[in-house]
């Protein structure tokens, strides 16, 4: 009894300063000062700094703990007293549920809660078990026992040095992982940090990966869903980097596989960095398992091949900033559904294929990101329909109205609106005419128009081909032209398209599409054209899976009267009107409205010329 008094007596003098370390209202005062917490509550020994001059009996605790003796070693005779800067505790009962009432009556508690409620903190390299830790040798042991102790009390272990190990180290539930400007560094080809249901890993430093390994191919922070991850945090500022030298392996993967109870839903994730990897991230599920719901922030991902991949995931949200370098293949590629992007994307211009920056793989449908990547950076290789189309905001136009550059779909408001698709009813404004190839073999020219998300025109196998398509805007063009394109239903895409404009005298080739695959071509002009009075698509070669099926025909502009999609009215021209005091001269394709000076009537000029009085009846 006397030994179980004397640790105890030891933790509360380990737990904080005076009686006020057992207020559960108020942080310990040891919290401010790290270096007087107690590290491992439960372990085999402890550590005071022997300044604090505590006693136990009648010796002083820096002689009893100081040489990390076990706490089962000292045994005194009589009552244990505590003195120094702790004043006198009462303590009844056994083990973590013995009662603790401070001499002062504030905070009355079981042990275990009090601990519960008191900052725990860990440090590997008292955990040495003999051997030195920090030093340049493999740390893994006393980094997972630290972590093992703190997952016992909810604690947390503190990475304050540079630390190595060989094997992956698992954060397991209850436990925090904190860097404090230290590093960890894993020298085998192995997996990283592990997170576990119920885990934390925060601060700021630095996770090191293929340290002296030729071609790392592992995950430097994984998060798996065997047996189910729905709470697991990561936050501050900790950097994640490939130090092989190579550009292999993983940043931070989010994985599930199997069974349906494996998933990884509802973790949030921030980190300061993600560098030098092939996949900076990764989201991928198998089988009937699922990888969803997650946010991801990471303040830049550096110098990866492909950025940022999510496989078969769905309905992740992702920010931060893309920074590719030379050996950059992707900064997006996006599988699944639901998933959602706002990043800024750097110097694409750097990337080793400068054609591409987003790829939306096949079967992927409802993702949006929002970027500065406009639509000739992009390829759909989804073949979604308009409904379940792949969306792409670009941020580079003049205009927030031309901010929808690239949807595929009629699925936002700002489609209706100006300056965006002036080819919406292209066939009620202006002349849609078939140039070459067969006629449709299912639905009509007007269909490609239409704000119907479902219709289309198609060309089966016995079409003619090439097939072309015009619209001749006539003395009405756009003042300012930014780029076009097409989107293609169920798989049935065109091998070539080439889209070009005309600007009275010549018609100029803007962008061709060889070998397409993709459920959607596009390209935007890098700045703007004036002048041009028609626009041709033109669909060429064999088509893919027998045939063609267009849903969509598009181009982005601005038109002279304000509007660039078309806005329903009686009749196919919009009605301007202004309040005017002279008869206005007839103007082609507007009504105009003015009020008679000479007779005080309100009038209209028809675009004909003819003046008609409007009457009014009581």
């Amino acid at each position: 009894m006397h030994t179980f008094r004397t640790l105890c007596a030891a933790a509360l003098i380990l737990a904080g300063s005076a009686a006020r370390a057992l207020d559960p209202g108020e942080r310990p005062s040891t919290s401010r000062d790290p270096g007087t917490n107690f590290d491992k509550l439960g372990a085999r020994s402890l550590r005071v700094p022997s300044a604090d001059a505590l006693t136990v009996g009648d010796k002083a605790i820096s002689a009893i703990l100081g040489t990390k003796a076990p706490l089962a070693s000292p045994t005194f005779s009589g009552d244990v007293t505590v003195s120094g800067k702790v004043s006198a505790e009462a303590i009844t009962g056994e083990g973590t549920g013995a009662t603790v009432t401070p001499s002062d009556g504030r905070g009355k508690d079981t042990l275990g809660n009090l601990i519960g409620r008191t900052p725990v903190r860990f440090y590997p390299e008292n955990f040495g078990q003999g051997a030195s830790v920090g030093t340049g040798g493999d740390d893994v042991d006393a980094i997972a026992r630290a972590l093992n102790a703190a997952a016992a009390v909810r604690g947390t272990a503190v990475i304050r040095t540079a630390l190595k190990s060989s094997t992956m180290l698992t954060v397991p539930s209850g436990a925090t992982l904190q860097i404090e400007g230290g590093s960890l560094t894993f020298t085998a080809d192995t997996n990283g940090v592990r997170i576990a249901e119920s885990a934390r890993m925060n601060g700021w430093g630095d996770i090191n990966v293929g340290a002296g390994v030729a071609g790392f191919s592992k995950t430097a922070i994984l998060i798996d869903g065997t047996g189910g991850i729905t709470d697991a945090l990561i936050s501050g500022a900790i950097r994640v980097n490939n130090v092989s030298g190579a550009r292999t392996g993983t940043g931070l993967g989010l994985v599930a596989a199997g069974l349906f109870a494996n998933r990884v839903i509802y973790t949030r994730l921030e980190l300061a960095s993600i560098s030098k990897f092939a996949t900076g991230v990764q989201l991928k599920a198998s089988g009937l398992a699922f990888v969803n719901s997650n946010y991801v922030k990471v303040g830049v991902i550096y110098d990866c091949i492909y950025h940022i991949v999510t496989d078969t995931s769905d309905f992740n949200f992702f920010t931060g900033a893309i920074q590719p370098e030379a050996s950059a293949a992707r900064a997006l590629v996006v599988g699944g559904q639901g998933n959602q992007f706002e990043l800024m994307v750097w110097d694409w211009h750097l990337a080793a294929d400068k054609a591409t920056a987003i790829e939306f793989m096949p079967g992927s449908r409802n993702n949006i990101v929002q970027s500065p990547v406009g639509p000739d950076l992009v390829t759909d290789r989804a073949s979604a329909s308009k409904r379940d189309a792949n969306t792409v905001l670009d941020w580079r136009n003049i205009a927030p109205a031309l901010r929808p550059l690239l949807p595929p779909s009629i699925r936002f408001p700002t489609w209706a609106g100006s300056q965006d698709d002036i080819l919406v009813h292209a066939d009620k404004r202006w002349t849609v005419t078939q140039t070459a190839g067969s006629p449709p073999t299912g639905g009509a020219l007007a269909n490609i128009f239409d704000l119907d998300i479902d219709s289309g025109a198609g060309w089966n196998a016995t079409s003619a081909f090439p097939v072309a398509i015009e619209v001749d805007f006539g003395t009405t063009g756009p003042g300012y032209f930014f780029g076009m394109g097409a989107n293609f239903d169920f798989g049935q895409v065109p091998p070539n398209v080439s889209f070009e404009t005309f600007d009275g005298s010549t018609w100029t080739t803007q962008r061709t599409f060889t070998d397409n695959a993709n459920g959607q071509v596009a390209y935007a002009i890098d700045g703007f054209l004036t002048g041009v009075r028609k626009v041709r698509m033109t669909m060429s070669g064999a088509p893919s899976g027998g045939a063609v099926n267009v849903s969509r025909m598009f181009a982005f502009g601005t038109l002279p009267d304000g509007g660039g999609a078309f806005r329903p009215t009686y009749t196919d021209r919009p009605l301007n009107i202004k309040m005017l005091t002279v008869a206005p001269p007839p103007t082609p394709g507007y009504g105009r409205i003015f009020n008679d000076i000479n007779d005080g009537k309100w009038k209209v000029i028809e675009p004909s010329g003819i003046v008609r009085t409007f009457v009014t009846t009581p």
